[in-house]
């Protein structure tokens, strides 16, 4: 048990001196008072009969000898020898539930350069005192001026249920001068909803090791000047938010449970307070309402948030609904790159929005850093008479769309302009829906029209049967330089893709189903229906593998004349009933290897245009006017494929081989290539030699 025997006074006595000269003067006393600083013990009220002089944890035998104090109005603080003086500690050890009456609060901490530990566990007490609110007292720890806040240290508490602020540095609310205040191991729990954790003024501060359970929803930590103020590893937690239609009755209508959710879409608050980085905000049930502030149907103002539409777990919709009534320009809307930033939408159904379902504006810069990502989202009808409507509009670098069903749009279904984008398991249907009133090149099902370096396009299916013209899916690398992505990265993906367009004659020019001019891109294992060219390659050193091709007007695969560098790689396609040219190898300067394709019904089977260098062999043509031309090579398959499907298959699964079709293990594989490693078109990996075509052999199949 400690026991002190004398002490010294105050070290700064009243010397009314401020500023730098009084942190000096603390300092030094705070240094002197290293080797004789005291230590001091409070206990709740109750835990003894007598009330001792504090210098002991133990009860007194007799009122004022040594022992602890009881009740923390008991602490003595700064009036000489017996009270807690700068360098003193001052342990409070067990559960207190009183309160200073002149301050409401638990415990007021008056003594500069003094520590309040509630660590008692050296005299038999709990590793952390605990301060609970008796109902009407506003803080846990609290001191007022500058001459009492000064250098101060409190430790090892847990602080509960106080409504105002969990611990107060007041410092005379002087946000210019020195504090010095530091907290450690502090433990809120169960502020009140409005409560802030710890609020002070001052500078030099530090507080670490912090912890914030229960129901605090605002500034956990607010802090004068906020910057360069507090330093503090606390990092806010994420909540999770509510809102529902307008003119609901919701209690509180403050947004933290569903049923006291915000009320209506227009009245979300976005602050540090509110909905605010890393949070979720549950959107529940049908809306009609719109943000006139943007005309959307939700607008977005935080970073990082994640909206969400599925509120099935509160007895609500599994996907919110959000209709235009007529006069909203767009369903979910974020403005600048600083909102728009991480944000993800989730679990939607949006309906006859009147310029775009989803609009992602980000300061209309396409070399902002986006990160957005929206998933499970359904859009209909985002058509107008007067606007070129997209279903979803964007820009940025870095953005995820997952699981997007579009129906109907009057311009493209999605139209991104910015690098890593990429689009999956997606469907699009009817663009350039019933549009009359603009140049017919509109209408995309995907189109990233700018910078689009590095994209992902795999697994979607674009319905394009309503308009003989424009892509189904578009990488539009700058806009003018063929054969540059407009980055520094390159590189493309179309993967597994379905394009349909109607099969009718007399295409634009234009519709190009599948078209990159990005460096390096991938077409893999697609399926295309219709359009004037299949597949249009225009960047450099491009890969076209396992696709099937049926019905161009044009060209089934084109690897473009314009492209003057790099090596393309064409092998193990089907092409069927281009008007034109089954395979058109283009490009002086660049170099082609072509192997293990198949052309049916077509004009020619295989060109070589602008003197491209070609390495080919194993391909096969049939029933063609002309099997190649322009010094393409000789073909050495030229029998009935015999597709599974008969002779004019209409879907990929007609293209399977039979038994006795001639391109069975008639193929090579590419030396020093791995186009015998990669799968085919529906993941089976080639036998060695490989079948010619976009499937390899099953016997299943016959």
């Amino acid at each position: 048990m400690e026991h002190h025997h004398g002490r010294r006074g105050n070290c700064l006595g009243g010397w009314e001196v401020y500023g730098i000269m009084r942190a000096l003067l603390l300092l030094l006393c705070l240094l002197s008072a290293q080797a004789s600083g005291l230590t001091f013990f409070v206990r709740p009220n109750g835990a003894c009969v007598n009330n001792g002089n504090g210098t002991a944890y133990g009860c007194a035998a007799t009122p004022g000898a040594v022992g602890a104090w009881i009740g923390t109005t008991q602490a003595l603080y700064n009036g000489g020898a017996g009270t807690v003086q700068t360098g003193d500690t001052l342990r409070v050890c067990g559960t207190f539930t009183e309160e200073d009456s002149t301050t409401n609060a638990a415990l007021t901490a008056q003594t500069p350069g003094s520590i309040l530990d509630g660590d008692c566990t050296g005299s038999g007490g709990s590793a952390q005192a605990t301060l609970n609110s008796a109902g009407s007292d506003n803080y846990g720890i609290y001191c007022i001026t500058k001459a009492e806040c000064e250098g101060q240290t409190w430790r090892n508490f847990i602080i509960a249920g106080y409504p105002t602020y969990g611990v107060y540095i007041a410092n005379d609310f002087d946000s210019a001068d020195a504090v010095n205040w530091t907290g450690t191991n502090l433990d809120f729990q169960s502020l009140g909803n409005s409560a802030q954790a710890i609020r002070g003024f001052g500078t030099g501060a530090t507080a670490t090791d912090i912890t914030i359970t229960g129901s605090v929803r605002t500034v956990a930590i607010s802090w004068f000047p906020a910057s360069g103020g507090l330093t503090t590893d606390y990092v806010r937690p994420s909540y999770t938010w509510y809102v529902r239609p307008v003119t609901g009755s919701y209690g509180a209508a403050d947004g933290w449970t569903y049923a006291t959710a915000y009320d209506g879409t227009a009245s979300v608050v976005y602050d540090a307070s509110n909905v605010t980085s890393g949070d979720t905000l549950k959107v529940c049930g049908e809306f009609t309402e719109q943000d006139s502030s943007s005309n959307a149907g939700i607008f977005s103002q935080s970073s990082s948030v994640v909206l969400d539409g599925d509120c099935s777990s509160d007895g609500d919709l599994s996907d919110a609904i959000i209709n235009a009534a007529g006069t909203a320009n767009y369903g979910i809307y974020c403005n600048t790159a600083a909102e728009c930033l991480g944000q993800t939408w989730k679990h939607f159904v949006i309906n006859d929005m009147v310029s775009a379902g989803l609009y992602i504006r980000a300061d209309l810069n396409e070399n902002a850093v986006s990160n957005f990502t929206a998933t499970d989202i359904k859009i209909n009808d985002s058509v107008s008479a007067t606007l070129g409507t997209y279903a979803i509009e964007g820009r940025g670098s870095g953005a995820t769309f997952t699981y997007i069903t579009t129906n109907r749009s009057t311009n493209d279904s999605l139209h991104w302009e910015g690098d890593n984008l990429t689009v999956t398991d997606s469907t699009f249907n009817y663009p350039a829906y019933n549009e009359t009133s603009f140049n017919p090149e509109v209408g995309d099902c995907v189109n990233c029209d700018d910078q689009c370096d590095n994209f992902n396009f795999s697994r979607n299916v674009c319905n394009h049967t309503n308009a003989s013209k424009k892509q189904c899916f578009i990488a539009d690398g700058d806009g003018s330089v063929i054969g540059d992505g407009g980055g520094t990265d390159d590189n493309g993906l179309m993967a597994d893709n379905y394009c349909y367009f109607p099969l009718v004659t007399g295409y634009s020019s234009i519709t190009k189903p599948l078209y990159s001019d990005v460096p390096n891109t991938r077409f893999l294992r697609n399926f295309v229906s219709g359009g004037a060219f299949g597949i249009y390659a225009l960047g450099a050193s491009s890969i076209v593998d396992g696709n099937i091709l049926v019905g161009q007007t044009n060209r089934g695969i084109d690897v473009v004349d314009t492209t003057t560098t790099g090596n393309k790689i064409v092998t193990n396609n089907t092409v069927m009933g281009a008007d034109s040219q089954c395979f058109h190898i283009g490009g002086a300067g660049n170099t082609a290897e072509v192997y293990n394709n198949s052309a049916v019904d077509c004009d020619t089977g295989y060109v070589k245009n602008a003197t491209p260098t070609i390495t080919q062999s194993n391909n096969a043509v049939y029933n063609s006017t002309t099997n190649e031309s322009g010094g393409f090579g000789t073909i050495e398959v030229t029998g009935n494929p015999l597709f599974v499907g008969g002779t004019s298959p209409t879907t990929a699964a007609g293209f399977k081989l039979t038994a006795g079709s001639p391109l069975r293990r008639a193929g090579t594989c590419i030396p020093g290539n791995i186009q015998c490693i990669r799968p085919d078109y529906r993941g089976y990996r080639a036998r060695i030699p490989p079948d010619i075509g976009a499937y390899q052999y099953d016997a299943g199949d016959n």
